[in-house]
């Protein structure tokens, strides 16, 4: 079990891409942010916010986490969502980037004030095929289960991969997203990350 005395427990990164090139616009998930940010603004952490990133930022806003002081922190947490495919997240200019490379700057290795810290990465992404364009879809995207390993200390990570995405989504936003907010709230005090995790 992972030490959680500190205030604030640590930083959480929230990134939701909802705009993008060519592929279609995420529309609903506008009020995905701000239903995490208060759940986990609740449960003690610093809580920066980021939507429509391109490749370029999307890079650059880990590795400057990597960059940042942790050491008086004791968890780090990373909310990505976005369009997805095998093990990657795209990008609001429609780049798949490996989920693996958004995790490495944050590692023990380049971020020495994470080592021995939870990293906890949940990952709201559609497993849809980069072909569905904006022109004419109104299809539902499949998630396909994501053949996944990153080997790293200390990471958690969650997927969403729940099939039958609707692309043009309601304007409630995920259903994992709800769900995942929904068990930090109840449980998030009281239970670790892996029990939590378990049960989304």
């Amino acid at each position: 079990s992972y030490d959680m005395s500190q205030d604030p427990r640590g930083v959480c990164v929230i990134i939701n891409n909802i705009h993008f090139e060519d592929m279609a616009d995420r529309d609903g998930a506008e009020g995905d942010t701000d239903r995490l940010r208060e759940v986990i603004e609740g449960l003690g952490f610093t809580v920066v916010t980021f939507s429509d990133l391109d490749h370029a930022k999307m890079v650059a806003t880990m590795k400057d986490q990597g960059k940042a002081d942790h050491s008086n922190y004791d968890c780090f947490v990373c909310v990505i969502m976005s369009h997805g495919t095998m093990g990657k997240v795209y990008s609001s200019d429609d780049v798949g980037i490996d989920i693996c490379e958004l995790m490495k700057p944050v590692n023990a290795k380049k971020c020495p004030s994470l080592k021995g810290k939870p990293k906890v990465f949940f990952i709201q992404a559609c497993q849809g095929e980069k072909t569905q364009r904006k022109e004419g879809f109104d299809g539902e995207y499949d998630a396909k289960p994501v053949p996944f390993i990153c080997h790293e200390a200390d990471f958690f990570l969650g997927l969403a991969t729940v099939p039958g995405y609707v692309a043009r989504r309601d304007q409630d936003g995920a259903p994992y997203v709800h769900h995942l907010a929904k068990l930090l709230k109840d449980f998030g005090p009281t239970h670790d990350l892996s029990a939590i995790m378990a049960m989304v």
